[in-house]
């Protein structure tokens, strides 16, 4: 399972890409995900609302590439680096897990965070 997960990694963090090459990417990166998850309902539907795309970064002048939402330049980990801003555990999730504290949901939203940007390639490890 570990060499499937750093493939998909590896093939996801090379940004130099043709469009023919995204539209190839994207394929591969539904593939993947289905292999690394299961072709459940939920995430096949999943799939149809995410792409692994580029998108402009205007405000720091270059090309970006990740998960983001399908035909829009929302990326994925900037939505979850939005939520990190919730400082209280929502009440949908507070009713799942009554337990959880404000920093665990703080240290849980940091957490998904940091794996989006290392999938789009904006962290390195070393």
């Amino acid at each position: 399972m570990w060499t499937l997960q750093r493939v998909f990694l590896n093939n996801m963090i090379n940004k130099e890409y043709s469009r023919q090459d995204m539209i190839r990417k994207n394929q591969e990166f539904r593939e993947k995900f289905l292999a690394l998850t299961s072709e459940t309902e939920e995430n096949v539907n999943c799939l149809k609302h995410l792409e692994y795309g580029k998108l402009t970064d205007s405000e720091a002048e270059r090309v970006t590439s990740g998960v983001k939402i399908k035909g829009k330049d929302i990326v994925i980990s900037e939505i979850m680096n939005a939520m990190e801003d919730i400082e209280y555990v929502p009440e949908p999730v507070k009713e799942y897990y009554p337990d959880l504290t404000n920093e665990e949901w703080q240290a849980a939203t940091r957490f998904v965070t940091v794996m989006l940007l290392l999938i789009s390639g904006e962290v390195f490890l070393f």
